[in-house]
């Protein structure tokens, strides 16, 4: 292997699950739970499209023998890519920021590049992903600014019935071991709870911080434990109780802790 292809590994990992189980915990504690919860809203959403359509379309990867790095599940639409895009494009939108755009446009195209580079996906694979985190980000952004403020119980309703229609439409399609919806559900009744309770955010940055490691300690340990179940259901309620944990639990703790 080359001195490049580390680079491009490197960049890779940018695009990857686990980076954003790390990072969308710290957005919403240490940052903003409405900015949070609506981050995880649209970027778990999108990874759901994302794995529905691959299980749906089933296309192939490139020849195992061009592969630079391991790769699991189908081709099309590349998972790296539209996570990338997701993520990025929706911080851009949401806080009107220049630098965090500019952050978009240069992470998008590598990343995206990386994966054809490291020879796990077509240029097709990553234009769709690319082009289906966008269109979703820009229409939420849209659907927003036009619909009514619906009620927190509505909203409690419609959230959690989705969470269970999208999961069950991943196992129809095939895709059992499928992280979003249940991650989704365990966030959106998390957060739900923790509005009805008026918990905030510490005020201290430093106390924010500490809330946000706490979380992330929280995500990773439930993470490892996901991957060590053995039944899809098992799995399901990992993650359920992951969203859960960094929605309710970690938020109810600190204010616990930096009363």
């Amino acid at each position: 292997m080359e001195l490049v292809d580390y680079f491009w590994i490197l960049v890779t990992t940018l695009g990857d699950e686990k980076f954003y189980v790390a990072i969308v915990p710290i957005v919403y504690l240490s940052f903003s739970m409405e900015l949070g919860v609506e981050l995880a809203l649209v970027f778990l959403s999108s990874m759901w499209l994302n794995g529905i359509l691959k299980y749906t379309l089933r296309m192939p990867r490139p020849p195992k023998e061009l592969w630079k790095v391991e790769a699991k599940g189908y081709s099309f639409p590349s998972g790296h890519t539209q996570a990338t895009t997701t993520f990025w494009t929706f911080l851009a939108l949401e806080k009107k920021s220049k630098v965090i755009a500019s952050i978009a446009l240069v992470l998008v195209p590598l990343v995206a590049y990386s994966r054809v580079y490291l020879g796990v996906h077509y240029v097709q694979d990553v234009v769709g992903g690319a082009l289906i985190g966008a269109i979703l980000v820009t229409s939420y952004s849209f659907l927003k600014k036009k619909l009514p403020v619906i009620p927190l119980h509505k909203r409690a309703t419609i959230g959690l019935s989705s969470s269970a229609l999208m999961w069950l439409l991943s196992i129809a399609a095939g895709n059992y071991y499928d992280p979003t919806s249940p991650s989704l559900a365990g966030i959106l009744l998390g957060y739900f709870l923790a509005k009805k309770e008026k918990l905030k955010l510490p005020e201290s940055k430093f106390k924010r911080g500490l809330t946000g490691l706490l979380g992330l300690i929280f995500s990773t340990g439930l993470y490892i434990v996901s991957h060590k179940v053995s039944d899809f259901i098992s799995f399901a309620l990992c993650y359920i109780l992951l969203g859960f944990s960094i929605a309710y639990l970690v938020p109810k703790i600190s204010s616990k802790l930096f009363k």
